[in-house]
């Protein structure tokens, strides 16, 4: 697994230089190609407005250039290739995937911000929009992290189902890409055992023991048939995000990797326990996007 042309989604009012920086080396070490793009939301167009009453067109696009010149500064301090920096203006979710389809970008990278300012609030839905929606991979970096430190470490959390072989295939490639140890973690939901509780009644903590210990044999036997490297594998009962933050936090993880199919439904449940994992403080966080057997992306 190898990206090529990586897209990083800037928002230069909350932005910082860090995030840029982690970009580029995150590109440098896939040997990829960097795009810079700025969209500036009829929200920030309105906002400005608001502030300035009397400014022209002319004064539009001073901010425009001015946006540009700044990229063009963050651009020449990157340790990777830049292939095209731009600034749009329009809906922002709807800006970045129109871009990464017109120059074939294969991961789209956006900053996670930590503090809650009030034009971040104004922002807030492009997260969760390209958590939700999106067919790109995405990578969500904090921003006011540095970049991993060797030995890297990766935690991939996935469901026992058709996508785990080729979510595990991906990640495994992208490790040795970037030099990361990789840890599998399947966590069996709170809501299927509440399901089985119901039915089952006072047979219900067997079954689930008997079903936790089934489910980590298959997995095994999918590592190992597939000669998969890992540094641990864990599975457990309870909320999913609650579980993977736990998993990260103590086992250090530098970047947490989910993936999930293409349909509605599981980009919804993806993206909601991706949002979950940020915000619980569960650090960097990669979503893979996994078609269905003879789907494309």
């Amino acid at each position: 697994m190898s990206y090529q042309r990586i897209l990083l989604a800037l928002d230069l009012v909350q932005d910082n230089p860090v995030l840029v920086r982690r970009a580029g080396k995150f590109a440098s070490r896939c040997g990829a190609k960097l795009h810079l793009l700025n969209v500036i939301s009829p929200v920030s167009l309105n906002f400005w407005q608001v502030m300035t009453p009397h400014a022209s067109q002319e004064g539009m696009q001073e901010i425009l250039d001015a946006t540009f010149a700044k990229l063009q500064i963050l651009k020449d301090q990157l340790p990777c290739e830049v292939e095209n920096i731009s600034v749009v203006t329009g809906r922002v979710a709807t800006e970045i995937e129109r871009y990464a389809a017109e120059h074939s970008c294969d991961l789209l990278i956006i900053g996670h911000h930590q503090t809650v300012r009030f034009y971040q609030m104004l922002q807030l839905s492009m997260g969760e929009e390209l958590l939700t929606h999106s067919n790109y991979d995405l990578l969500v970096l904090d921003d006011e992290a540095p970049f991993w430190s060797e030995p890297i470490k990766m935690l991939v959390a996935t469901d026992f189902d058709e996508r785990a072989n080729p979510l595990l295939s991906r990640a495994a490639a992208l490790s040795k890409v970037i030099g990361a140890s990789m840890s599998l973690l399947y966590v069996m939901d709170l809501v299927q055992h509440a399901k089985i509780g119901l039915d089952l009644e006072d047979e219900a903590d067997r079954v689930l023991n008997e079903l936790e210990q089934k489910s980590e044999q298959q997995i095994r036997e999918l590592v190992w048939q597939q000669d998969y490297q890992l540094d641990q594998l864990k599975v457990l009962r309870g909320s999913v995000s609650r579980e993977i933050v736990s998993q990260a936090k103590s086992q250090q993880v530098d970047l947490v990797v989910m993936g999930g199919q293409s349909d509605e439904q599981e980009r919804l449940k993806l993206g909601a326990h991706a949002q979950a994992v940020l915000h619980q403080g569960g650090g960097d966080v990669l979503v893979l996007r996994i078609p269905r057997h003879g789907q494309e992306l």
